[in-house]
């Protein structure tokens, strides 16, 4: 127990160390033992700390939080962005943006935009929603979509003045817009993803099993085993002569079981904790009595040689 409670591991440590030192009913006498008792201390105090991170980890929801959010910011830094080859989106960020022709970069596929903005080629990228869907479905774990949506004119059917097919189309598109049926649609061209792929994977990946420890296992289980055949060892050599001189016939089991009777034994020359425990106790009451007493020649004489 001494030995113990000179390691000081702070407040969670003394917590874990008087926890596994509580059961233990008798003393540590053995050096052997007490080697073996520091390592498996260690051993659990390692696996708790890892497994407190790793859930910690794996319980943390992961969210990318965007640099820039602004696109007034990206206008008066002059930032680089990027735009779909073809789309309307070009003449949008010129005339109604007010970006500089310069820093604009056009780019034809998922892939290239993916490589743009890897390689720092541009900070951001406009494009119509259904395609930044496809880009942010394929890299969901690096990019993130941020700031207003911008509404346009859409398609429209033209008909003569008067005509009876208006009503008719406009409760079908209705129907379609503000029923499942849209839904669907968007479901089939484009997918649907619950959840990021590549983060479900790499949370799969960090997840920490038994095979993570296998060096640490290996450590306890090496120094467990050495320290029993030491004890074992040193046990039948200090015994040797009880064992030779054994009254015949001796056999082997009567051989072991007389060396486990005597390994059960209680060495007498040991001390049991609980008078122990009750002298110190003893001790102390005595002490605060003559404490409490005054103070004579006599008495002073018996502190200084305490």
């Amino acid at each position: 127990m001494g030995l113990f409670e000179a390691i000081n591991l702070g407040p969670l440590g003394d917590k874990r160390l008087f926890l596994c030192l509580h059961w233990l009913e008798e003393r540590i006498v053995s050096n052997l033992a007490r080697i073996v008792v520091i390592i498996l201390f260690f051993v659990v105090l390692i696996l708790t700390q890892t497994y407190t991170a790793s859930l910690t980890s794996m319980l943390t929801v992961q969210q990318l939080n965007p640099t820039i959010t602004d696109i007034n910011e990206l206008i008066k830094k002059g930032e680089r962005v990027g735009y779909q080859y073809g789309s309307f989106v070009y003449e949008f960020l010129i005339k109604s943006m007010k970006f500089d022709e310069s820093n604009l970069v056009k780019y034809e596929s998922p892939e290239e935009l993916d490589e743009l903005f890897s390689k720092g080629g541009i900070t951001a990228a406009f494009d119509e929603i259904p395609y930044m869907k496809i880009f942010l479905a394929k890299y969901c774990s690096k990019y993130t979509a941020v700031g207003p949506t911008y509404k346009f004119d859409g398609f429209g059917f033209v008909f003569r003045k008067g005509s009876p097919l208006v009503a008719d189309v406009s409760r079908k598109v209705l129907s379609v817009t503000e029923g499942a049926k849209l839904l669907e649609f968007e479901k089939a061209w484009f997918g649907q993803t619950t959840s990021c792929p590549e983060l479900t994977s790499s949370v799969s990946s960090n997840s920490i099993g038994l095979n993570s420890f296998w060096g640490l296992f290996l450590i306890a289980g090496v120094a467990s085993f050495v320290a029993l055949v030491a004890c074992i060892t040193t046990f039948l050599y200090e015994n040797r002569n009880a064992l030779i001189n054994l009254n015949p016939p001796s056999s082997l089991w009567r051989k072991i079981k007389a060396m486990a009777t005597r390994f059960d034994d209680k060495d007498p020359g040991l001390i049991p904790l609980e008078k122990v425990i009750n002298f110190q106790t003893r001790g102390i009451k005595a002490m605060d009595a003559v404490t409490a007493s005054p103070a004579t020649p006599t008495s002073l004489q018996v502190h200084q040689a305490f």
